[in-house]
């Protein structure tokens, strides 16, 4: 038991992906702890009572148990926020945002602006990715196209971290950019 901590916070959902034989890895957005990945034991079995709880935009409670690396012990679904979920395009934005906090965000950085800024947009159903790439340090207001230098930005390229233009990005895909609007 040497070196075990537990502890018990409510999370974000921001994606699953499956690890091994018969187990998950989630990548959560914690209160407590900011982002971090976490494995769930069992979590592809049919009868896995925890991969449930796991579903992308989910807040839960969720108690971790770390050694070396985090592992759900227990989790418990609060608000799963379906009017998000039916809405095609607002499932679209929210997973341009949590795209950006996996890609931008270290593990281990907690925010309690960012936070806030994830409930409420879960709530509201409101997904601003030019708020949140603020929350996250790169402000589009002040920002300028990376190739072309027109201040007129509205996306954002993930692989280097560069604004664009509406003419410039055109030649990316979109698994590439996040639409600013």
């Amino acid at each position: 038991m040497w070196g075990m901590k537990e502890y018990l916070t409510q999370a974000i959902v921001l994606g699953v992906r499956p690890i091994k034989e018969s187990d998950k890895l989630a990548d959560l957005y914690t209160r407590d702890l900011g982002r971090i990945e976490a494995r769930i034991i069992g979590g592809q079995k049919i009868l896995s009572k925890l991969a449930q709880h796991l579903d992308l935009l989910n807040l839960v409670t969720v108690r971790l148990i770390e050694k070396n690396n985090f592992t759900v012990a227990d989790i418990m679904s609060e608000e799963n926020f379906s009017g998000v979920k039916k809405d095609i395009e607002s499932y679209r934005k929210a997973r341009g945002v949590f795209s950006l906090i996996r890609s931008l965000l270290p593990k281990g950085v907690e925010d309690e602006r960012l936070w806030q800024g994830l409930l409420r947009a879960l709530r509201e159903n409101n997904f601003n990715s030019g708020l949140f790439l603020k929350l996250l340090g790169y402000d589009p207001v002040s920002a300028s196209c990376f190739q072309c230098s027109s201040k007129k930005v509205n996306h954002f390229f993930l692989r280097d971290q560069s604004f664009l233009c509406s003419l410039c990005h055109k030649n990316l895909s979109n698994d590439e950019k996040i639409s600013l609007n």
